[in-house]
């Protein structure tokens, strides 16, 4: 039953299941259902259950009946336990999406499937997969694709490694490896070694029985000191067996065990450790806590004494280390035999010549001798021997033009730097003009190309106002003399702070964050310990205060954002170099933040994290014992996809907040008729000239030029958005009867603010009715904002509203409202205010203009989500008094939130469930202590406050759009497809693009057209809005896609008035990119359900777009306000979720960007670590300041490299052709040095797939 199967899992009785006790019932769970492959069958009549084998010898589980369906497009395998894809999968030869997720026991695909037209192949969750290796599979469905096409043609097992000898300086790592290589197991040179000056590799080959390959290893001898742990870092990884090195005459006590121990499980969680004693020849065998180390350290394989000089232990040592490293996973892969046969050409040639660096157009050219044509392959299997370790391929810009093809060479230039030798660099600084001394060995001309390959590696970053870079593991330790200033409330002046508690800091990592950070950085104030950072009027300080614990603190208008960068950077970190790392963060407590205190309470993510699985509906900080609602402290931590929802609101609510202050929406309305032709447009205002004014002055414009047809439903919601009417009166406008009608609506109905422009040369108009109509009125804003639940008013019960048990009391809240109304106290009500201003808009909008808030609570007030919402928005967002009018009859809503919230913010009650006389007198009262005394509405502020309110909201802003990004890319990511831009929306096809709609142009490989697009078209789009920078922005990049294409009739149609449209990710903000690409063909049903499908994910954008500075025909036109409330009325009848809408609208984008071209918006790794895909413009922002530097250094010539638009068509060579061209080779120190021409990839090539940043797997030899 279900409660013996809880209470078998649930391991410390406490009815709650903890995250391992979770994992246990997932094991459980999957014993108890019958699945293809490995799995478990009931017996019925015992009701037990029988672990049972279905695992067919020729199939490995894969169920023989599927492949008799040659029409089969799309198989669902998840959650089974197969073993193995069949050779026979290439009978299924229409098949073109495979889901092989979450098989525990999948080992092996079937390189047959290189040969179906396969465009989706899912392989989450596979632990035991062996072939496709994870290197490969990491790199996602190109990789895994090409990788199988390629095994088609022959392979080879793999049974190599690295061997990592480890530990502190004179341990006898070296000694070791001479003895353990050494047929009598000795080596004799046990004193007066020389110091291993960074890190020695050598091979070593160990033949075994009964087998034709011998196990090879490549050995890795690391220096001991101190100094070189910040380089050694960069070349420990999961694919390697270590050996701990421990010197017994030291004592245990100085060992550096738990250093090592600790290291080593952060960066390689899965790897062995032999954890061995030397020189016990010398002194009895110490003994160690082996028990207590190996329940610490799970991943050590056992504990052994040796002495090289005596060779005893050696042998044993020896036998148990190869009996480890072929139980390794990896071991036996199937390899391409193409691939290694390229890679033995590379070791061939760094022996033959002593060449460690080759051009890549060299490397090409070795490629094809080996039958490696393709662009596509010979960049995967680069990428594969860079993840085995044999070469080091780093795909940016500046490094793409050279290929290492010896680790040791990486190792020597690391050790140039980081030494525990003397040299120029001084307190951590490098001063370029050292570099000829720093790499006295190398090239001068490859010393901007080796400057830019420590940047890569993290170790290095480049000072802003100085040519000198910057090396943190070397700074002073010291911190220098500087100012944090206590953040001063009366200026609007916050602070934050994040504390992170890692169970072990290892060494390099916050040297690492501060590198990747120094663009914030004016390098100042730096020091090994800490980092002042600056960002938009914004300052923050991250401190390492103590060996396992950093700091981070920041200032400003809205610190958060600056906060949520900092910890981007350490997040990205540990998911690609620390994987084993284990830590915790805190957050201050909110309440404390808003006294301003020192020193807040700090509460631990952790403690936030259980509480929700709890269902706790708060927590209390343990300084001042502040109660805390749980939602209000999810949406201050860095969000995950269980609360997406929760950030997305409170990121509204604030920009709603700022935006108010800094920006104001502005609606024109005015007739195409006064748009001036080309002959009077310098005597008359153009409409469209003053939207572009506006638009520079920060003001969001939408607009309507035609509204004497207009749909007046759509321009009804499009009034009830914005908080001003511009209207263009002229004669022309109010020659319209229904122009004039919609006016008078505007002013009576409506009844937002009105500004006149006058256009057109007459005014006739003025001596019509319309001119006494327009007059100015003072805005009426409700001071006291009214939250209640329906259910409790006795008006909205006889009004229709479903009436529950037990709901209503004596008072009514909107009677109450009348009260309070009528003795001068201005009320916001709901039924009176909202005006479909969209989600969230309305009320946020009414309780940020209120000085006070009457909550009427009740049983049935605190089961509404929209009542909470309103409640915590004014009492812990806004914080404005709240006074709580207690109806309805029940008594439960004081053990709620609410209730709890009530209590701790100490706010007054009066109550009307029952006949209370003085009941309204003493509520009016109460509110009218909570009003202002006096006139407060002087105009305030100045330049100053401008600047923070402009700083605050584009802070706010970038953190809105970095956790819906943050949400979206893990959801891209589970897409195993080509890469693809991920931010994607729909919108309405402008004006522009509708007078295309049936023309045809001739585009010539040159990219010119032989039917010019006409001046008239252009003014077109002036006249729809102004946007005349967008017209040149489209005719250029329609230009530069035609450049692609050959000679021939390119026909833009757009059938449906839909259209897709992608965003570049820049981080100060998003912004269209062109050309719009077209929607699907579907009937006006079809496109109806459709779009109900998108509605989760594109509802949930267009929320945070409709604040920026995005231009889309859907949110600045009365159509495209009637098109969001569709979206809204689609998301409240739609069941599927966020995630469904995204994959499809994803899908659907791809299928109609068949040539890739994404709005030439490129994939580009940031100098932080994070990948963004970026405009050509916001690209070149985010290149480095070395590759600035040394521009005119380099010369790019362009080498193109296709990505095929379908995969499974890209060819793969069977036969090796003869090379006829002679191989040059680029060797050493050239003597009379010449320009070196760095060749930039064709103009796709960042649409490859690319390397992660490198640093952590660097040099990972095997």
């Amino acid at each position: 039953t279900r409660q013996q199967l809880f209470k078998e899992v649930d391991i410390d009785e406490s009815y709650q299941l903890t995250q391992n006790e979770i994992e246990l019932l997932n094991q459980q769970l999957y014993k108890k259902y019958s699945r293809l492959g490995d799995g478990y069958l009931v017996n019925t009549s015992s009701k037990t259950y029988k672990r049972v084998n279905l695992v067919n010898s020729a199939t490995g589980g894969f169920p023989p009946v599927l492949l008799n369906m040659k029409s089969l497009r799309s198989l669902n395998l998840s959650y089974h336990g197969l073993r193995y894809i069949p050779d026979d999968i290439k009978q299924l030869s229409s098949l073109t999406e495979l889901n092989l997720s979450n098989n525990p026991y999948l080992e092996t695909l079937s390189a047959e499937l290189g040969g179906i037209p396969l465009k989706s192949l899912i392989l989450n969750e596979c632990p035991a997969l062996k072939t496709p290796p994870k290197e490969i599979v990491s790199r996602g469905f190109v990789a895994v694709f090409g990788y199988l096409k390629r095994l088609r043609l022959g392979s080879v097992p793999c049974k190599r490694t690295k061997l990592m000898l480890v530990g502190l300086g004179g341990a006898g790592k070296t000694s070791l490896v001479r003895a353990v290589t050494s047929p009598n197991y000795q080596a004799y040179m046990d004193y007066g070694e020389s110091i291993t000056d960074g890190i020695d590799i050598m091979d070593w080959q160990v033949p075994l029985m009964d087998e034709p390959l011998p196990l090879t290893y490549s050995v890795w001898d690391f220096a001991g000191q101190t100094v070189y742990y910040n380089t050694h870092q960069f070349f420990l990884s999961n694919r390697a067996v270590y050996l701990l090195l421990w010197n017994i005459r030291l004592g245990y006590e100085h060992a550096g065990l738990d250093f090592w121990l600790s290291s080593i499980a952060c960066h390689a969680p899965k790897a062995p450790i032999l954890v061995v004693g030397t020189h016990c020849d010398k002194v009895e065998k110490t003994k160690l806590p082996q028990e207590g180390l190996q329940s610490r350290f799970p991943q050590i394989a056992g504990f052994y004494y040796v002495s090289s000089y005596s060779g005893e232990g050696i042998q044993n040592l020896k036998e148990q280390l190869v009996k480890i490293t072929l139980a390794q996973e990896y071991m036996g892969e199937q390899i391409p035999q193409a691939w290694l046969s390229f890679e033995k050409w590379l070791v061939e040639e760094h022996k033959n010549n002593g060449t460690s660096l080759l051009p890549f157009k060299t490397v090409e050219s070795i490629a094809s001798a080996c039958g490696i044509f393709e662009s596509n392959e010979l960049i995967q299997a680069i990428q594969f021997l860079h993840d085995l370790g044999s070469v080091q391929f780093f795909n940016t810009d500046f490094l793409r033009d050279q290929v290492v093809i010896y680790p040791q060479w990486i190792v020597n230039v690391m050790a140039c730097i980081v030494t525990v030798h003397v040299g120029p660099i001084q307190d951590g600084k490098l001063v370029l003009k050292d570099m000829k001394v720093v790499w006295k060995d190398y090239d001068e001309q490859l010393h901007p190309w080796l400057l830019r390959l420590t940047e890569e590696f993290d170790l290095t970053c480049p000072l802003p106002n100085e040519e000198a870079n910057i090396v943190p593991c070397l700074l002073p330790d010291s911190e220098p003399q500087f100012e944090w200033p206590h953040a001063d409330p009366a200026k609007n002046i916050k602070e934050s702070k994040m504390v992170y508690h890692f169970k072990y800091l290892p060494a390099g990592l916050f040297n690492r964050a501060q590198v990747r950070l120094h663009q914030y950085s004016d390098g100042s104030v730096l020091w090994k310990k800490g980092s002042f950072l600056k960002k938009n009027n914004h300052i923050a300080l991250i401190l390492q205060t103590g060996t396992s614990e950093v700091t981070v603190k920041a200032q400003g208008f809205r610190p958060g954002n600056l906060l949520f960068v900092v910890h981007e950077v350490f997040e990205t970190l540990i998911s690609e170099s620390y994987s084993g790392v284990k830590y915790d963060f805190s957050i201050p407590c909110l309440d404390c933040q808003n006294m301003n205190v020192k020193e807040p309470s700090m509460i631990a993510a952790s403690k936030v994290h259980r509480a929700m699985e709890l269902n706790a509906p708060f927590l209390q900080c343990e300084k001042f014992f502040h109660i805390l609602s749980i939602p209000e402290l999810q949406g201050s931590m860095p969000s995950d996809k269980s609360d997406f929802d929760n950030h997305l609101r409170k990121s509204v609510q604030e920009l709603i907040e700022v935006n108010q202050n800094i920006s104001t929406q502005v609606f024109f309305l005015y007739t195409k008729k006064n748009v001036p032709d080309l002959t009077k447009e310098k005597e008359v205002v153009h409409p469209g000239t003053l939207m572009e004014d506006l638009r520079k002055e920060g003001f969001r414009i939408s607009y309507c030029d035609q509204p004497e047809t207009a749909d007046m439903e759509a321009l009804t919601l499009s009034v009830k958005q914005v908080e001003v009417v511009l209207i263009g009166m002229s004669d022309e406008l109010c020659s319209s009867d229904d122009a004039k009608k919609l006016l008078l609506y505007i002013k009576d109905v409506l009844r937002k603010p009105i500004l006149l422009v006058l256009l057109g040369t007459t005014i006739k108009w003025q001596k019509s009715n319309l001119s006494m109509v327009f007059g100015t009125e003072a805005e009426d804003i409700p001071e006291c904002f009214i939250s209640y639940c329906w259910t409790n008013s006795h008006d909205a019960i006889e009004k229709g509203s479903k009436k529950k048990e037990g709901s209503l009391g004596w008072g009514d809240p909107r009677e109450i409202k009348k009260f309070l109304q009528e003795k001068g106290i201005s009320c916001w009500l709901d039924i009176e205010r909202v005006g479909g201003g969209g989600l969230f808009e309305d009320i946020a909008d009414g309780l940020r203009k209120a000085k006070v808030m009457v909550a009427f609570v009740s049983n049935e007030y605190v089961k509404s989500q929209n009542c909470l919402m309103e409640f915590r928005f004014g009492l812990t967002t806004l914080r404005i008094p709240v006074i709580l009018a207690i109806v309805g009859t029940g008594y439960k809503w004081e053990e709620s939130e609410i209730g709890m919230l009530a209590v701790g913010h100490h706010c007054p009650k009066v109550n009307f469930q029952f006949q209370n006389d003085t009941g309204h007198l003493e509520l009016l009262k109460l509110v009218q202590e909570c009003l202002p005394k006096g006139n407060n509405s002087s105009a305030k502020g100045n330049q100053s406050a401008d600047v923070q309110r402009q700083a605050a909201f584009q802070e706010v802003l970038e953190l809105a759009q970095r956790k819906f990004l943050r949400h979206v890319s893990a959801y891209a990511e589970e897409v195993d497809t080509i890469p693809y831009a991920r931010l994607i929306c729909v919108d309405l096809v402008n004006e522009e693009e509708k007078t295309r709609k049936t023309e045809k142009k001739k585009v010539n490989v040159d990219g010119t057209e032989s039917n010019k697009e006409t001046s008239s078209n252009k003014q077109d789009l002036a006249d729809a809005g102004g946007k005349k920078e967008e017209v040149k922005k489209e005719d250029k990049q329609a230009k530069e896609v035609g450049q692609n294409n050959a000679s021939g009739d390119v026909e833009i149609v757009h059938k449906s008035k839909y259209c897709f449209r992608l965003l570049c990710e820049h981080e100060q903000g998003w912004h269209v990119v062109f050309p719009a690409i077209p929607f699907p063909e579907l009937t006006v049903s079809e496109e109806q359900d459709f779009l109900s499908s998108l509605a989760p994910y594109l509802m949930r954008l267009m929320v945070l777009l409709k604040h920026s500075n995005v231009q889309l025909t859907c949110l600045t036109t009365p159509d495209g306000q009637k098109f969001q409330q569709k979206l809204e009325e689609m998301v409240a009848k739609n069941e599927a979720d966020f995630k469904e809408a995204y994959f499809k609208i994803r899908k659907s984008v791809m299928e109609k960007d068949m040539e890739m071209v994404m709005g030439n918006i490129k994939r580009v790794q940031l100098q932080n670590g994070k990948i963004l895909w970026l405009c050509d413009e916001h690209k070149s922002l985010a290149s480095s300041k070395t590759e600035a530097l040394y521009k005119d250094k380099l010369t790019v010539q362009k080498v193109d490299i296709p990505i095929p638009t379908d995969v499974a068509e890209a060819p793969v060579p069977i036969s090796q052709p003869q090379v006829e061209e002679k191989v040059e080779m680029v060797d050493k120190p050239n003597p009379a040095p010449s320009k070196r021409i760095f060749k930039q990839r064709g103009p796709q090539i960042q649409d490859r797939p690319r390397l992660q940043r490198q640093s952590s797997q660097a040099c990972s030899v095997m």
